[in-house]
């Protein structure tokens, strides 16, 4: 095939795929374990399906709290403020995220397809300005590529460093992503000033009550893919901060794979649950039921797409939501570079034996999971943050008194 053709085949494929598979939550899930089955060697697409999926999950939880299911709309399609608030703001971490990485993988796809001319890809994502991916990240696929190839592919993935580094990179790559364009976004892009302040509100609250909890399912065992355990990592850091994040992420890779039992356990449970509807009814039937109010011992858990003929609370596609049509626009030029945040990035890319904060293994329980909505301590903790605002805002200055 000659070589524009081919540059014109992925850049016209891709783009209709990407659009395709960033409509909402499940579908970008679904596609990053597709992906790492058939490219295990990339281990951060299983990482990335797993955090997607508390990603998702995170999003029912509001869609509960809201009590914006049939039985409990008050004002349909206006919920209270903070659960829309942090429902978006969801939807965009994982959308942009994806919107950046998917042009990546494919450009990683097609080169093994055809490695005469893999070049042409990464140099795509570079020249071309509808993909618009970072130059760091393109350099460190390259220079991956080389060595997976050379290596026949990593068959032994877990135990490379340079896999480790490169799922490092593209961790780093991605908060990036977000960092200026959603977290520190001076014109308050997608969220707006109002609900940019209530979801800075929510995150500072539920870290410091210890309930921002990230749940992986872990099956029995190799050949049982029930679980009765959940692999809990509690978010007690300030996730405003770039470093931070990327920490998390380095925590829950070495977490997740870097010990055999486990990692095998994470794999069967995905493996064996790989179609994602956004609902903890995928790994508890038992406490969750997508049906309102089915019964006493089972909570609502609302899929984020039609499930057991269950519609979800808000439109599939986000941008469907009154005044939130913007949502998936393309974003404004990338602000910092991951190469301008200077020497840290080289720190963070450095291989990670043990997970500074490690997950811990709970028992399948209501305890072990967050419910941002229904947490008294955290709706208190709101509510005494908006009061020391309050009374900062009213404490006479320096200025005043003079």
């Amino acid at each position: 095939m000659k070589t524009q053709t081919l540059k014109e085949q992925f850049r016209r494929l891709t783009l209709a795929r990407r659009q395709h598979f960033a409509l909402n939550n499940p579908r970008r899930t679904d596609y990053y374990l597709t992906f790492w089955q058939k490219h295990p060697e990339i281990s951060w697409a299983l990482l990335a399906n797993m955090v997607s999926r508390n990603t998702g999950w995170f999003m029912s939880d509001s869609l509960r709290a809201s009590r914006l299911a049939p039985h409990g709309m008050k004002l349909p399609g206006f919920p209270p403020a903070h659960y829309q608030a942090f429902f978006v703001f969801l939807e965009m971490g994982n959308f942009l995220i994806f919107r950046d990485v998917f042009p990546q993988m494919e450009a990683y796809d097609w080169a093994k397809r055809y490695p005469e001319h893999h070049e042409i890809f990464f140099a795509l994502l570079k020249d071309d300005p509808q993909f618009d991916v970072d130059p760091f990240i393109v350099e460190h696929w390259q220079s991956f590529l080389k060595k997976a190839r050379a290596n026949q592919w990593f068959p032994y993935w877990w135990k490379e460093p340079d896999v480790q580094r490169q799922a490092f990179a593209q961790i780093a790559n991605e908060q990036n992503q977000i960092h200026d364009r959603l977290l520190h976004d001076p014109k308050h892009t997608y969220l707006g000033l109002a609900l940019s302040s209530i979801n800075k509100q929510i995150f500072l609250a539920s870290t410091a009550l210890g309930l921002a909890k990230l749940c992986f399912p872990a099956a029995k065992s190799e050949t049982n893919p029930d679980t009765d355990h959940l692999l809990i990592y509690t978010m007690s850091c300030d996730f405003n901060i770039y470093e931070n994040r990327v920490n998390i992420g380095r925590d829950l890779y070495v977490g997740l794979f870097g010990e055999e039992t486990r990692r095998q356990q994470v794999i069967t449970w995905a493996k064996t649950n790989r179609r994602f509807r956004g609902t903890r009814v995928e790994y508890n039937p038992h406490r969750f039921s997508v049906r309102p109010r089915a019964n006493k011992e089972q909570k609502y858990s609302p899929p984020l797409v039609f499930w057991q003929n269950q519609a979800p609370a808000w439109p599939i596609d986000a941008t469907q939501m009154r005044f939130y049509g913007h949502l998936h626009d393309r974003p404004v030029p990338l602000p910092v570079t991951v190469r301008e945040r200077g020497a840290m990035v080289e720190n963070l890319l450095a291989p990670l034996d043990v997970p500074v904060h490690p997950l811990k293994l709970k028992t399948l329980t209501d305890s072990a999971e967050t419910f941002l909505g229904n947490s008294s301590a955290l709706q208190l903790s709101i509510i005494l943050q908006r009061m020391m605002k309050k009374k900062d805002r009213s404490r006479p200055t320096l200025a005043r008194l003079a």
